[in-house]
């Protein structure tokens, strides 16, 4: 079982800190002279020339890996959703419904074998059942959701130190924190105990988006304890990034990768959660993280490019780099609309976006 909400808060740590929301000067192209309707036109047109490409047995692009498929159809629902209009409707409907009644069997199988690919597409049934409102994409997005939540270490696990899916046992804390809220990112192997942001920041995601959407305590809870263990093993607050992997049987944590993926999908679940949650200080909090987002210098260069995983010379060996921008950049669209209209914060995701 989850805590409830009403008594699982852990402190923040000190989220209340001095956010600067100036947009650098340095910054270049910061405003667009293309009006709204050319720049639906160019997206559309970008659609267009991508949807022809589909297979259809598979409703996926065989040159991108599994989970950028997912992301790749998500950016082509958004679309439809802020035209608004449904132009996109039957691509989106035949591959996502091809896609996932043939994925949810398979997590435990040898067809994924891990746990974030599936959680990509789960995300994609929310933004489309948000653009068009029909309740197969929110019911395949619940079935999802069910079928990872089992590799999500529960209170009860963390404190037995054992996991009824994996064989090796972890200690009951690292670093004297609970390790409770973690998703395992491997679904194959028993052995395998490895817990990834990516994996953790999306489950939480999906679990924000459910509450928000249906009002179910159990996804609430859920995101919660993910948002916890996150914060409490993952986020590196004095250098305003979220490290990329732990280990829980070691307690060891490779925090020399930093990938807008990972902050992309902690910054769109820190916002809905707080969003929905009416927590004044998550907002701060995803306000915080929104301008490390955007000013981090290990993924912008000093004009505000983003410039990660640059160049980019093979679009089939470099899928999975490509997708990191696109889920930042989402994540960002996420925060600026549950932001107040003309904010600073909403200005500074605007520059950022507009580069």
């Amino acid at each position: 079982m989850f805590l409830p909400l009403a008594i699982s808060f852990i402190p923040l740590f000190c989220l209340s800190v001095a956010q600067d929301f100036s947009v650098p000067s340095e910054w270049v192209n910061t405003t667009s002279t293309h009006s709204w309707d050319d720049r639906v036109q160019l997206a559309q047109s970008v659609i267009d020339s991508v949807i022809p490409h589909y297979d259809a047995s598979k409703g996926q692009l065989n040159e991108l890996f599994f989970g950028q498929n997912a992301n790749l159809m998500s950016a082509i629902v958004i679309h439809d959703s802020l035209v608004p209009n449904r132009t996109n409707y039957n691509t989106t409907t035949d591959n996502f419904l091809r896609v996932v009644p043939s994925l949810v069997p398979t997590i435990n199988g040898t067809t994924i074998g891990v746990t974030n690919d599936p959680l990509m597409w789960g995300l994609t049934g929310i933004y489309a059942y948000r653009a068009y409102n029909e309740r197969p994409f929110l019911d395949n997005a619940i079935s999802i959701w069910e079928q990872i939540s089992v590799y999500m270490i529960t209170r009860q696990d963390a404190a037995s130190n054992s996991h009824p899916l994996k064989n090796i046992t972890f200690p009951l804390e690292c670093n004297g924190i609970s390790l409770a809220g973690g998703v395992f990112w491997n679904s194959n192997s028993p052995q395998n105990t490895g817990i990834n942001a990516g994996t953790s920041g999306a489950y939480m995601a999906l679990s924000a988006y459910l509450y928000e959407m249906t009002n179910n305590n159990t996804s609430g809870d859920a995101a919660e304890l993910s948002r916890q263990f996150i914060q409490s093993h993952l986020y590196n607050e004095s250098a305003g990034y979220v490290m990329d992997f732990l280990d829980p049987p070691t307690c060891s944590i490779a925090n020399n990768f930093q990938w807008t993926y990972n902050m992309g999908l902690y910054l769109e679940a820190i916002s809905v959660y707080a969003n929905k949650t009416n927590n004044v200080t998550l907002t701060d909090f995803a306000n915080e993280l929104t301008v490390h987002a955007v000013k981090s210098t290990a993924w912008n260069g000093v004009d505000g490019i983003n410039t990660e995983e640059l160049p980019v010379e093979n679009v089939t060996t470099n899928a999975f780099s490509m997708a990191y921008k696109g889920m930042l950049i989402r994540a960002l669209y996420e925060h600026w609309s549950r932001s107040p209209e003309g904010s600073d914060v909403a200005k500074l995701i605007e520059s950022y976006i507009m580069i």
